[in-house]
């Protein structure tokens, strides 16, 4: 195993808190109001569905808008930080955190809308929506129902689809 001199060590770690600072600024100056390793929502806020697997992001953030995203987006493209959308955020190789350390987390909880038109049966809705939320919203916009999954005990043998249990 190569050895890494110290002042290398030094130059990449100056670097990371460089390109850390310059992305904070830039979510700050968007309004975005990052939460950093240094927030007091950071712990909390950082935790992966999947507790075995820690990763440290750069940044979270908590956009309200589309143009919230795009500007959060470009900040990180700016300072050649990895970007992590966070929907939901199950994911059990902690995607919803980056996947790795140093990422910028855009959890979209915020954006969390439904629009039911009935007369055509169409809906649309944010990618921060949570399942029940959407469930409510398309039954009480146009008396819609859609097929989700719930665990059903019982000694009969269950077959799964994509999205719900059927009972044969």
């Amino acid at each position: 195993m190569a050895c890494i001199p110290p002042r290398v060590i030094v130059v990449l770690l100056l670097s990371a808190r460089i390109i850390s600072a310059s992305l904070t600024s830039c979510l700050s100056s968007a309004n975005l109001r990052p939460i950093s390793p240094a927030s007091s929502a950071y712990m909390t806020d950082s935790l992966a569905f999947n507790r075995r697997l820690s990763y440290k992001p750069a940044d979270i953030v908590f956009p309200t808008t589309v143009q919230q995203v795009a500007s959060a987006v470009k900040c990180a493209s700016d300072a050649g930080v990895k970007i992590a959308a966070r929907s939901g955020g199950h994911s059990y190789a902690a995607n919803g955190v980056g996947g790795q350390d140093g990422s910028l987390i855009i959890d979209l909880k915020n954006l969390n809308k439904v629009k039911v038109t009935a007369s055509d049966q169409t809906a649309v809705f944010g990618t921060g929506i949570r399942l029940g939320d959407l469930a409510l919203g398309l039954y009480n916009g146009g008396k819609q129902a859609m097929a989700h999954g719930k665990r059903v005990h019982t000694k009969k043998k269950l077959i799964m689809s994509v999205f719900n249990y059927i009972l044969v």
